[in-house]
This record gives C-alpha cells, structure tokens and sequence, in this order.
C-alpha cells in the first residue's frame, strides 16, 4: 500500500524558504543584496524594509549604472499593488525597480515589477 507523505511546516518557516529560494535566484542572476529584513524568531516579530513593504534590498552595477532592487516574496497571493505603487511614484527613479515575488506551489515564481512610471506590472 503507497501511502502520501505530507510535511507540515509552519507559516514561518513556508516563507523564509521561498525567501531563500527566491534570493539565491537573484545572486544567480548577479544581484547583489543590500539589506534584509531580520528574520522572524518565537520571542519576536519580523519588521519588513522600507514602511513595511520589502523583505530584501539588492543592487547591481551595470554599465558603470547601480541599479537597485526592492523585492517582496510571498507564497499562493499576490499582495495588493497599490501600497508598492505608491512607494514607487515617490520614492524611485528610472534605475531603481519594484518586484513582487510570489511562490506557486508546483509551478514556481511568478513575478511582478513595477517601475517609477507605474505603468509596468
């Protein structure tokens, strides 16, 4: 008799694997990272970068040009874009980027960028 496996984790620990996951794609692709948000413990509470909306901060020189990168992992949902439109209009210009990273269980990433103009999603 064959019977299924099933690995329960918990909610913590489900999102700090699709962060990694999704931080070592980026390194592959040559990002370099900036600043993360510190991870979540038992005693405390995860506090994300820039008004709460970014897990990690990356930048990349191309061409004599840093380019930088704010990311958001989440798994199954896409979030809400509005907040992370709103950051971009006010806070970034044409070299800096807004992406959204979200893990689909079976079929991996499906990304979201956003750029200063707003109008690339």
């Amino acid at each position: 008799i064959l019977r299924k496996v099933v690995f329960m984790t918990s909610n913590r620990k489900k999102g700090q694997n699709v962060e990694l996951k999704g931080l070592n794609l980026l390194k592959e692709q040559g990002w370099y990272l900036e600043a993360r948000a510190s991870p979540t413990t038992k005693f405390n509470k995860r506090v994300d970068l820039c008004e709460g909306l970014f897990d990690a901060v990356l930048h990349k020189n191309e061409k004599g040009l840093k380019k930088r990168l704010y990311v958001q992992f989440k798994s199954q949902n896409k979030p809400n874009l509005k907040p992370f439109g709103a950051f971009c209009r006010e806070h970034c210009d044409d070299r800096d980027y807004v992406q959204i990273w979200v893990w689909k269980r079976y079929k991996g990433f499906k990304v979201w960028q956003l750029h200063y103009d707003f109008g690339a999603f």
